[in-house]
């Protein structure tokens, strides 16, 4: 949701319900899948629900043809066609891949097309692709998305020092009282002590209602992904071991 259409919803009275940072503890805690032991009989599932369309069917089985060193050949394939239906874990991972391989107008496309449906870690990621490239303004831009991704802790690497966010110090006093609005341990500020409270307090509430309707959002997001510890063995991308992660 674009700020304008965020300064809509609040100038009508309708800013989306708040989604308070408790709601992600469940959950955040549990990074994306990125390897999951399927059977062999679910793999088989897979793939036709994955031929008839199904992106989160596709990216599992990437996953899993991943993990047996017979069928990885195909991985990419499946990994590829589900960031094409749309899946926004399968974008994001995709477009590291080509990041590392060199291809960065491919690996920025499908890390872009993943941010726009609100993955937290695809604009922080589009935020550092184009401060390598240099270009100051987009990795600002990205930078920025990323701090209203919905999470707190996300917003609050953003202001201290995280990413060059390029802020004025008027929108710098906003976003530092979002964080604080929001029950950040780590920023205590107000609208009170900028130079024109009334603007920073106009900022603040376009600022407010953009971040709580992505947290909405990255709330489904994570839920539908949590669904997935349930039934599998997952092994998150940041980790090297495999085995069940805890409940």
């Amino acid at each position: 949701m674009s700020i304008v259409l965020s300064l809509m919803l609040f100038a009508v009275g309708l800013p989306p319900p708040p989604v308070s940072e408790g709601d992600f503890n469940a959950l955040a805690s549990r990074p994306f899948c990125y390897c999951v032991d399927v059977p062999v009989e679910d793999v088989d599932q897979l793939r036709v629900s994955a031929e008839a369309g199904d992106a989160l069917s596709a990216r599992l089985l990437s996953f899993a043809l991943r993990n047996n060193p017979e069928t990885e050949g195909d991985a990419d394939d499946w990994l590829a066609r589900s960031a094409a239906l749309g899946n926004s874990i399968s974008q994001s991972i995709y477009g590291l891949g080509l990041w590392d391989d060199g291809n960065k107008d491919g690996a920025m496309f499908w890390m872009e097309r993943a941010a726009i449906q609100g993955l937290r870690e695809a604009s922080n990621a589009l935020g550092t692709m184009h401060g390598d490239l240099g270009d100051k303004n987009q990795a600002a831009f990205w930078a920025r998305r990323a701090g209203l991704s919905g999470s707190v802790s996300n917003l609050e690497y953003n202001l201290l020092g995280g990413a060059e966010m390029r802020l004025s110090d008027s929108e710098s006093k906003a976003w530092r009282a979002l964080a604080t609005r929001l029950g950040s341990e780590h920023i205590s500020e107000s609208c009170d002590d900028a130079e024109d409270p009334q603007s920073c307090g106009r900022m603040l509430s376009a600022l407010e209602a953009e971040f709580h309707a992505n947290a909405k959002s990255l709330l489904e997001l994570l839920k539908r992904d949590s669904e997935i510890y349930t039934k599998y063995w997952c092994v998150p991308r940041t980790e090297q071991s495999s085995g069940r992660p805890s409940k």
